[in-house]
């Protein structure tokens, strides 16, 4: 007898379609459950994630507002274990992505430096994305 071999994007079909598709494969979580709009956590507001803020929240570790230059980390101590790191450090003005560094797992410090373009004056803050934890975000201020 012939073992049937199906191409990756049938089986990722018959998945998505036999229900299981509507769960997170890491948290476990319905998807459906998350909201539509993205939601920010902060030191002020950590949400449902107790004392998760100050390895978390980014630290803007300097900020040059002559050359619009932004030094910012994220505290999340680096470890040997995959399943918890920083996934990516933006800068945003309002809900618009200006610059954005992404990661993948690494045991190197979560770092970014970015520049704040002269022609778009404006609020910015800083914001990263743990992939358990959501994500945080710190303002940019002079």
């Amino acid at each position: 007898m012939k073992k049937l071999h199906l191409p990756l994007f049938i089986l990722l079909l018959l998945i998505s379609s036999s229900g299981c598709g509507d769960m997170d494969m890491f948290s476990g979580k319905n998807v459906k459950d998350y909201p539509a709009q993205p939601v920010f956590y902060s030191q002020e507001d950590e949400g449902p994630w107790k004392d998760k803020s100050a390895d978390h929240t980014p630290v803007i570790l300097s900020y040059d507002s002559h050359t619009g230059t932004i030094k910012t980390m994220v505290p999340l101590r680096p470890s040997k274990d995959p399943r918890h790191y920083v996934e990516f450090i933006a800068l945003m003005k309002g809900s618009q992505e200006v610059q954005i560094k992404r990661f993948n797992f690494t045991l190197s410090q979560a770092y970014a430096e970015f520049q704040i373009p002269e022609d778009n004056p404006g609020e910015y803050r800083i914001v990263s994305k743990c992939n358990l934890h959501d994500m945080w975000d710190a303002p940019v201020k002079e």
